[in-house]
Protein backbone atom coordinates (compact mmCIF):
# COMPACT_ATOMS: atom_id res chain seq x y z
CA UNK A 1 0.00 0.00 0.00
CA UNK A 2 1.52 3.21 -1.08
CA UNK A 3 0.67 6.65 0.29
CA UNK A 4 -2.03 7.54 -1.38
CA UNK A 5 -3.67 4.90 -0.92
CA UNK A 6 -3.43 5.27 3.24
CA UNK A 7 -4.02 9.07 2.88
CA UNK A 8 -7.80 8.32 1.22
CA UNK A 9 -8.29 5.37 3.61
CA UNK A 10 -7.30 8.26 6.30
CA UNK A 11 -9.40 10.69 4.92
CA UNK A 12 -12.25 7.94 5.24
CA UNK A 13 -11.71 6.86 8.57
CA UNK A 14 -11.84 9.96 9.42
CA UNK A 15 -15.19 11.29 7.75
CA UNK A 16 -16.44 8.08 9.24
CA UNK A 17 -15.55 8.83 12.32
CA UNK A 18 -16.89 12.68 12.65
CA UNK A 19 -20.54 11.18 11.15
CA UNK A 20 -20.09 8.58 14.28
CA UNK A 21 -19.37 11.23 16.56
CA UNK A 22 -22.40 13.87 15.16
CA UNK A 23 -24.57 10.93 15.38
CA UNK A 24 -23.77 10.00 18.81
CA UNK A 25 -24.11 14.17 19.85
CA UNK A 26 -27.53 13.95 18.14
CA UNK A 27 -28.42 10.46 19.98
CA UNK A 28 -27.58 11.98 23.09
CA UNK A 29 -29.25 15.55 22.57
CA UNK A 30 -32.50 13.34 22.37
CA UNK A 31 -31.87 10.85 25.32
CA UNK A 32 -31.80 14.01 27.17
CA UNK A 33 -34.90 15.78 26.11
CA UNK A 34 -36.99 13.12 26.38
CA UNK A 35 -35.82 12.17 30.18
CA UNK A 36 -36.48 15.95 30.43
CA UNK A 37 -39.22 16.02 29.45
CA UNK A 38 -40.44 13.28 31.77
CA UNK A 39 -38.79 14.60 34.16
CA UNK A 40 -41.13 17.51 34.10
CA UNK A 41 -44.20 15.38 33.30
CA UNK A 42 -44.67 16.73 30.07
CA UNK A 43 -44.35 13.28 28.12
CA UNK A 44 -47.41 12.13 27.99
CA UNK A 45 -49.20 15.26 27.11
CA UNK A 46 -46.79 16.75 24.81
CA UNK A 47 -43.94 15.32 23.33
CA UNK A 48 -42.50 18.78 21.08
CA UNK A 49 -41.62 21.55 22.74
CA UNK A 50 -39.30 23.75 20.72
CA UNK A 51 -38.15 25.73 23.69
CA UNK A 52 -37.45 23.56 26.14
CA UNK A 53 -35.64 21.24 22.93
CA UNK A 54 -33.79 24.22 22.60
CA UNK A 55 -32.32 24.42 26.00
CA UNK A 56 -31.67 21.02 26.28
CA UNK A 57 -29.57 21.07 22.98
CA UNK A 58 -27.45 23.98 23.94
CA UNK A 59 -26.70 22.80 27.40
CA UNK A 60 -25.45 19.51 25.89
CA UNK A 61 -23.67 20.95 23.11
CA UNK A 62 -21.93 23.47 25.51
CA UNK A 63 -21.15 20.48 27.78
CA UNK A 64 -19.19 18.64 24.86
CA UNK A 65 -17.93 21.55 23.74
CA UNK A 66 -15.89 22.04 26.83
CA UNK A 67 -15.13 18.91 27.73
CA UNK A 68 -13.44 18.56 24.01
CA UNK A 69 -11.70 21.68 24.62
CA UNK A 70 -10.32 20.74 28.53
CA UNK A 71 -9.04 17.00 26.88
CA UNK A 72 -7.46 18.90 23.95
CA UNK A 73 -5.70 21.48 26.20
CA UNK A 74 -4.71 18.41 28.71
CA UNK A 75 -3.56 16.58 25.77
CA UNK A 76 -1.33 19.13 24.40
CA UNK A 77 0.29 20.09 27.50
CA UNK A 78 1.46 16.49 28.13
CA UNK A 79 2.45 16.31 24.68
CA UNK A 80 4.84 19.49 25.60
CA UNK A 81 5.83 18.09 28.66
CA UNK A 82 6.48 15.19 27.44
CA UNK A 83 8.54 16.43 24.72
CA UNK A 84 10.93 19.14 27.25
CA UNK A 85 11.20 15.78 29.52
CA UNK A 86 13.09 13.94 26.54
CA UNK A 87 14.87 16.94 25.88
CA UNK A 88 15.80 17.12 28.96
CA UNK A 89 16.57 13.77 29.72
CA UNK A 90 18.93 13.58 26.07
CA UNK A 91 20.92 16.57 27.14
CA UNK A 92 21.82 16.26 30.23
CA UNK A 93 21.47 12.07 31.09
CA UNK A 94 19.06 13.14 34.27
CA UNK A 95 15.86 12.33 34.80
CA UNK A 96 15.30 13.49 38.10
CA UNK A 97 12.53 16.37 36.94
CA UNK A 98 10.69 13.37 34.24
CA UNK A 99 10.14 10.50 36.69
CA UNK A 100 7.44 9.42 34.89
CA UNK A 101 8.22 9.56 31.18
CA UNK A 102 10.40 6.34 31.56
CA UNK A 103 9.90 5.75 27.54
CA UNK A 104 11.88 8.37 26.58
CA UNK A 105 15.22 6.74 28.10
CA UNK A 106 14.01 3.63 26.06
CA UNK A 107 13.18 5.03 22.71
CA UNK A 108 16.46 7.71 22.38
Amino acid sequence: MNFFEHQDRARQNTQQLIGLFSLSIAVMIMAIYIATLFLFRMAPRIWWHPGMFLYVAGITIVAIAIGSLYKISYLRWLFTRTIICCLFITFTGNSYFCKNVSYCTNNI
